[in-house]
């Protein structure tokens, strides 16, 4: 039976768990860091930190990936785990050579899928498909138990093993929607839903580390057309969201007295000077 996902090729790669190859905080290292000239300062001025968690499974292809300011060789088999405000590469490099990668985006109540072919030139990457599934559909209650942070008093080993056998459900859920056939939503009704799961986002993390382009990506549309859908499906901008959600979540912590110190950071700001520029703007 033909799988609509994935190839035979791909196949064996998610199939294959026990050469799996992790690079995460928290865990021993499996993949030795690498030097690479035009990734690594391509990668200083490029980093992406942002309150959504993602893992990287690269099913086929070179390249490297950044995981907290320290390149790793992306092969076939790596796994990437970049928990919550872990600084990592913001896309892709333009020298980046051919590569498949199947990236999971973490939201409050859903999970964003999407599968990547990347390559040289302009547009970096193209999509080949992208779904949306809610955690149960992939097996898993919370997204929590796929990443290290989450159990610190746990020796290595019992961690990795948790952490892969997480993975390994979440795999197998997936590649199972490969073989069912594939279910049409209403449009409208779909891009509402994933909408709103973006709004509860932006409302959840204050709007910090909330980036148009990191966004977008997860929603699986273009900058132009997500900015198009947001505005449509919630009457205002997403600027004006990330603004509002800011605001509602400063006036609560100035209430209870939060120091500015951590106010600056739960809002996304590097400087408490930064977070009293932005309060002068909004006149708050």
């Amino acid at each position: 039976m033909e799988n609509h996902l994935f190839s035979a090729r791909k196949l064996a790669v998610l199939r294959n768990v026990a050469h799996w190859r992790f690079v995460a905080s928290g865990l021993p290292e499996e993949v030795p860091e690498a030097r690479h000239c035009k990734h690594d300062t391509w990668a200083r001025r490029h980093v992406d930190v942002h309150p959504n968690r993602e893992v990287l499974v690269v099913l086929g292809g070179a390249g490297y990936q950044s995981l907290r300011g320290r390149s790793y060789p992306a092969r076939p088999g790596t796994v990437f785990f970049f928990d919550a405000m872990e600084p990592h590469d913001l896309q892709y490099s333009p020298t980046h050579p051919p590569a498949d990668h199947l990236w999971f985006h973490f939201m409050p109540d859903r999970c964003s899928v999407s599968y990547l072919r990347v390559g040289k030139g302009r547009s970096q990457y193209r999509s080949v498909w992208h779904r949306w599934y809610t955690l149960p559909e992939l097996g898993l209650s919370a997204a929590e138990v796929l990443f290290p942070g989450n159990a610190p008093s746990s020796p290595p080993e019992t961690v990795r093993r948790r952490c892969a056998a997480a993975l390994a459900l979440l795999v197998t859920s997936l590649v199972e929607k490969g073989y069912e056939k594939p279910q049409a939503h209403p449009k409208e009704d779909f891009h509402s839903s994933i909408i709103q799961t973006i709004v509860r986002h932006i409302h959840e993390s204050h709007g910090r580390g909330c980036r148009l382009a990191s966004l977008a990506r997860i929603a699986g549309y273009s900058k132009y057309h997500f900015l198009r859908l947001f505005q449509k499906h919630t009457g205002t901008s997403l600027q004006t969201c990330v603004n509002n959600s800011r605001v509602q979540a400063f006036r609560k912590m100035a209430a209870a007295g939060a120091p500015l110190r951590v106010m600056s950071s739960d809002l996304g700001f590097a400087f408490p000077s930064a977070l009293c520029r932005w309060r002068r703007r909004q006149g708050i």
